[in-house]
């Protein structure tokens, strides 16, 4: 695979796990129910195969771990390019942190 292919796949799957998070506290902000009431509302969006809490925030995790490997991959020499997949490659390791501190 070329660098822009691999670069576009780690960006897909760091907008993913960033979409997620972003709904997750968008609900939460939102909401004066519970917090059950608030996983069920969150897990609404998405499909009834991978609509468990546990099994999703694995999943992100793996999609993290996949995107932090692309973005480590095609870091290259070129300054402006090295700058932004590192800013990238922080994003995804901060996110993997806070899905791994919310399985506990």
């Amino acid at each position: 695979m070329n660098r822009s292919t691999v670069i576009g796949i780690g960006i897909v799957l760091t907008t993913i796990v960033f979409y997620s998070m972003f709904l997750w506290l968008n609900i939460t902000s939102d909401s004066t129910g519970s917090f059950e009431d608030d996983q069920l509302e969150y897990l609404r969006h998405y499909p009834a195969i991978i609509r468990n809490a546990r099994l999703l925030t694995v999943f992100h995790i793996l999609l993290n771990v996949c995107a932090v490997t692309c973005f480590i991959k095609v870091r290259g020499n070129s300054r402006k390019a090295s700058k932004w997949l590192g800013f990238l490659i922080i994003l995804n390791i901060t996110m993997l942190i806070w899905q791994l501190f919310s399985l506990m």
